[in-house]
């Protein structure tokens, strides 16, 4: 077997993994999403160290990628001190995996072409799968009883949105579907602001993606990809972008129009706008977490309560419904403190400010302007979203976060080699 066909063999599978992880949702896939993390380790360790002739080599150059580090030695150094130590372990122990393997994963290029193809395809079929739920209602239960949940509260979860006429298909969740769709969204985005024309393919797939997003009644992932689409054509800065802007948002605005005035399933996000009323809204909920975590933080300022251990506080306090805080900073503040806030903050603003540096050095290089795109958008979904979701807590969405971490990595190896 030739080398290249090795190589291609080890993308191709490598890719199917890192879709599992991030396309795992609450389907059956999520029972075994650790055991599917530990193999893409596995996998980039073994290939990483063939490579390089036995050696394992780390890019840990990028100052981004140190402060991750300085990040994972301060959230160890206070497991002692930890809520509940148990569920801290845990979360440094896949955070700490993801790292290493995002600082392995930075001298195969070709890979990166393999998973942007891998991960549209897959948020293209978790779309089709959403449309035929707003059509056909139950029929993932009918058909694909063998994804279904094995927790018998995301099950619940997944038929209770249903019959609220919220659709998630193979995702089992409106939240994780959402955010499969827009990642989907992101690269269709970064492709047409650098191709010279729109592709009609391009369309139809974008038109495809929005109406899964519209049935979902996702709010704030609605708001977050109209804020990325205006956004990715300001960033890119190129006077031929404003003629696409123009056509796209005539072309969109027309389908999704016309879809919205016959297709009454997609219009249950804007009457998710409305109810923000009463004490029993998401929003009044949320509130309440946030109370929680200024309680914990108020309690210990300096270095909180320990990563991951907001759940098991307020389970000791008899709330109703246990969530994580739906806003990653709160929760950081409560579990982690001035300290490691502060330290996420600057890793999330140094990392944001690097991407753009590289931007604007790849503009004239197609394909790598193309991927410093995607990781851009990959970042600023994370941390917006993060305001009112649980996007550090959730592990398939912490890995989208690496995922754009390993793209600017690779592309900061490669520039060197050049």
């Amino acid at each position: 077997m030739s080398k290249i066909s090795v190589e291609k063999i080890y993308n191709f599978i490598l890719s199917i993994i890192m879709c599992i992880i991030l396309f795992s949702g609450s389907s059956v896939f999520a029972s075994y999403r650790y055991l599917f993390i530990a193999i893409c380790a596995g996998v980039v360790f073994i290939a990483n160290a063939i490579k390089n002739e036995g050696k394992f080599k780390l890019f840990l150059k990028p100052i981004y990628n140190r402060i991750l580090l300085i990040i994972i030695v301060i959230l160890t150094l206070n497991v002692p001190f930890s809520y509940n130590i148990k569920s801290s372990i845990k979360y440094i122990t896949f955070f700490t995996i993801i790292y290493v393997t995002s600082l392995s994963l930075f001298e195969n290029e070709n890979f990166f072409k393999r998973l942007i193809k891998a991960i549209l395809v897959s948020s293209m079929i978790l779309a089709f799968s959403i449309l035929l739920c707003a059509v056909f209602g139950n029929y993932i239960e009918k058909y694909f009883s063998f994804l279904l949940p094995k927790s018998v509260a995301s099950l619940r979860v997944f038929r209770d949105e249903l019959r609220r006429g919220a659709y998630s298909g193979f995702a089992f969740e409106r939240s994780y579907a959402a955010t499969g769709l827009t990642l989907g969204i992101s690269i269709i985005f970064s492709n047409i602001v650098v191709d010279k024309k729109i592709k009609k393919s391009e369309i139809v797939a974008l038109v495809i993606l929005l109406v899964a997003l519209f049935c979902t009644g996702k709010r704030m992932l609605l708001l977050i990809n109209m804020f990325t689409f205006l956004f990715v054509f300001f960033i890119n800065g190129k006077k031929e972008n404003l003629v696409k802007f123009l056509k796209l948002s005539v072309i969109l605005s027309i389908f999704l129009i016309i879809i919205l005035i016959y297709v009454p399933q997609t219009r249950r996000v804007f009457v998710r706008f409305l109810d923000k009323q009463g004490p029993n809204t998401i929003e009044a909920r949320n509130e309440n977490y946030w109370v929680y975590c200024l309680e914990m933080f108020s309690e210990r300022p300096i270095a909180g309560y320990g990563i991951n251990s907001f759940v098991d506080y307020i389970t000791s306090k008899n709330v109703r419904e246990i969530f994580n805080a739906h806003n990653i900073y709160f929760q950081l503040l409560a579990e982690t403190g001035i300290i490691g806030l502060s330290i996420f903050l600057i890793l999330f603003g140094y990392l944001l400010i690097f991407t753009y540096k590289k931007l604007k050095e790849f503009k004239n290089d197609e394909y790598k302007s193309k991927l410093i795109n995607i990781s851009l958008l990959l970042q600023i979904i994370f941390l917006i979203y993060g305001l009112s979701g649980n996007t550090l807590y959730y592990f398939a969405q912490v890995f989208i976060y690496f995922i754009a971490i390993m793209i600017v990595n690779n592309l900061s190896f490669n520039k060197e080699e050049d």
